[in-house]
C-alpha cells in the first residue's frame, strides 16, 4: 500500500512486456516506457504524504544478515523499552519474528 500510486490517484500501466507473442514470459520494462496517468481516479491520499512516505521509507530500511529487506524493518519499536526491534527467524526460515 505505501509503494502503490494508486492510492494517489495516478494509473500506471505498460510495466511489463513479452518477447514475442508465442512467449508468455513477463519482463520488466524500464520506468521511461511505464504509461502513466496522472489524476485518474479520486486519490485516497494526498502526494504531499505519499510523498513523506516514501521518504521515510526510503532511509529506515535496512537488509538482514539473510539478505531480507522486510517492510517495517526500522519501524517498529518495542513497548517496554523503546529500543528498536529485529527481524529474526528460525533456522529452517519458515517462521519470522522480531525481537528487541
Amino acid at each position: 500500500m505505501c509503494e502503490n500510486t494508486a492510492y494517489v490517484g495516478h494509473m500506471v500501466s505498460q510495466k511489463y512486456t513479452t518477447p514475442s507473442y508465442k512467449n508468455k514470459k513477463r519482463l520488466i520494462r524500464s520506468e521511461d516506457e511505464w504509461v502513466v496517468i496522472k489524476d485518474h481516479h479520486l486519490p485516497l491520499v494526498d502526494e504531499e504524504t505519499f510523498d513523506l512516505v516514501q521518504k521515510l521509507r526510503a532511509k529506515r530500511r535496512r537488509k538482514t544478515k539473510m539478505d531480507v529487506c522486510n517492510i517495517l524493518s526500522g519501524l517498529l519499536q518495542c513497548a517496554d523499552c523503546g529500543s528498536n526491534m529485529r527481524l529474526s527467524c528460525a533456522r529452517d526460515r519458515q517462521f519470522q519474528y522480531y525481537i528487541c
